[in-house]
């Protein structure tokens, strides 16, 4: 093992991330994160909805949503689920 300039002075550190990086290789860790409408957005994928629907069904705890800001922010299963439309046609 090859020490470099800043491993010289603690090689027990270099030691320790080279066992991280043998134990994580292999390791495959994929997030997805899903996409997230505001209720203008959502109020134009579903038909006979309006903002204000959206909006009170959010508050009613119908539509499962998040505030980020000012914002309310839901997914597309949750939008479909306050709806009772099923999961096979979330196809956003």
């Amino acid at each position: 093992m090859k020490l470099g300039k800043n491993e010289m002075n603690n090689p027990m550190e270099s030691i320790r991330a080279e066992e991280i990086n043998e134990q994580q290789k292999g390791m495959v860790s994929i997030m997805t994160i899903p996409k997230l409408y505001t209720i203008q957005q959502a109020a134009k994928l579903i038909d006979g909805a309006n903002e204000k629907l959206i909006r009170k069904m959010c508050t009613d705890g119908r539509i499962d949503c998040t505030m980020s800001g000012n914002k309310t922010l839901m997914t597309i299963e949750a939008l479909y689920a306050g709806f009772k439309i099923p999961a096979t046609y979330c196809h956003a």
